[in-house]
């Protein structure tokens, strides 16, 4: 059972169905219009939510909403919050959700005890301003908790260890983190095992990629770079991506690449990489002198109005192993139309590539018009060109932004 659009005005109808089919729904996705609805109405979601869910598998409720506090403002927003009962209640489902293994919950507190129905729950998603050491403990004492994700602003750390059995194999981790996130290592993601965690994501830290290429992390094989994108908005900034050895994920969120990153701070990690897969508009900012000494594939994202030669800096960047080039195309614009003395720019010009060994290029969603120059001259570049039926594949952003939330069409 999915509900959308839903406003202040339609929640006690929605929420009457709810009631009357809780006993056989197995997914539950509340979300609203476009306002989120006022802390009021918390109670009666929860009222609502009062009997046995025995089908329930997976909750998503993004009804609410209240922003973290601004510095010094901490006590008053927590006055505020203190005003509405938003803990959820201990006998939420009656403490009878048994096939529960997925909860997303916004503004909607776990309680300092433990919740009977949450007690089978896999992956987690919860927020809050102020999480105490007995709201922390709950949540790692979870017995088959796997995936959290937790946004939070101040927290006091347990004194007592976690319990021995509990992992993590994802962590999602924001908030509000003064001093930096990793310098040193903030005591709660010591606390819930970092850098232990196989799948970790937070937004940008000045010490994430010294971090993250440190041990039990190394630099990593492939690095994916997408825009990081709120509805179908672009919002200037991008997503990445790191693939470690050993099945380990690096990502990092709502980062500048060209503003926090200089080409020299990655230059360690560009001449690792086996596989890249970048933005036109990033890859074209390039302004040191690059090597990817270990790339064999290169995949860039093109954008129909950043396609010309006359982006490429004035620059050319080694890449000896590079054995298989592929453009894509079908973000804004499908396909994506580009002459061809740009594709020979790019292959010829930007790049130096071992001329005993030419690459393939792959086409994905993209037509390479005749220009000047003609077929001729891409061909005397490339190995062979392919145009598989299969289009572009989709973004990272795309599962980062769903797998925490339910939805009948996935």
């Amino acid at each position: 059972m999915e509900v959308v659009d839903i406003v202040d005005s339609t929640l006690d109808d929605v929420l009457e169905l709810v009631t009357a089919h809780l006993d056989h729904i197995r997914l539950l996705a509340l979300r609203p219009r476009d306002a989120h609805l006022p802390l009021e109405r918390v109670p009666a979601v929860y009222r609502a939510f009062a009997r046995a869910a025995p089908l329930l598998e997976v909750i998503d409720v993004q009804l609410f909403d209240y922003p973290f506090p601004e510095p010094g403002r901490g006590a008053m927003l927590e006055a505020h919050i203190a005003r509405f009962p938003c803990q959820v209640p201990a006998e939420l489902f009656s403490g009878q959700a048994p096939r529960l293994s997925q909860m997303s919950f916004r503004t909607m507190f776990h309680p300092p005890a433990a919740v009977a129905a949450f007690a089978n729950l896999v992956r987690v998603e919860l927020d809050a301003h102020f999480l105490a050491s007995e709201h922390i403990i709950v949540i790692v004492s979870l017995p088959r908790l796997r995936c959290l994700h937790l946004e939070v602003a101040e927290y006091i750390v347990p004194q007592m260890p976690a319990p021995q059995g509990f992992r993590l194999d994802e962590l999602w981790f924001f908030g509000r983190h003064t001093p930096p996130l990793f310098d040193p290592i903030c005591p709660l993601l010591r606390y819930l095992g970092f850098p232990h965690i196989r799948h970790f994501t937070s937004k940008w830290d000045v010490m994430w990629l010294d971090t993250m290429t440190s041990s039990p992390r190394s630099l990593p094989h492939t690095l994916m770079i997408e825009e990081w994108r709120v509805g179908e908005d672009i919002v200037g900034t991008q997503a990445w991506r790191m693939l470690h050895d050993g099945g380990l994920v690096s990502e990092m969120l709502d980062v500048h690449t060209t503003d926090h990153f200089s080409w020299p701070d990655a230059q360690h990690v560009l001449a690792n990489l086996r596989e890249l897969i970048i933005p036109f508009r990033e890859l074209r900012t390039a302004e040191y002198d690059l090597e990817f000494r270990e790339l064999t594939r290169l995949c860039v994202r093109l954008n129909a109005t950043h396609c010309s030669r006359d982006d490429w800096p004035d620059i050319r960047i080694p890449a000896l192993k590079l054995r298989t080039i592929e453009l894509w195309g079908g973000i804004d614009v499908s396909p994506i139309r580009i002459p061809s003395h740009d594709v020979v720019a790019f292959i010829g010009d930007f790049l130096t590539l071992d001329p005993a060994h030419r690459p393939d290029l792959v086409l994905r969603d993209v037509e390479i018009v005749q220009s000047r120059g003609g077929w001729e001259e891409v061909e005397e570049l490339i190995s062979s060109v392919h145009r598989p039926e299969e289009g572009s594949p989709e973004s990272f952003v795309v599962e980062l932004k769903s797998k925490w939330h339910a939805s009948v069409q996935h």
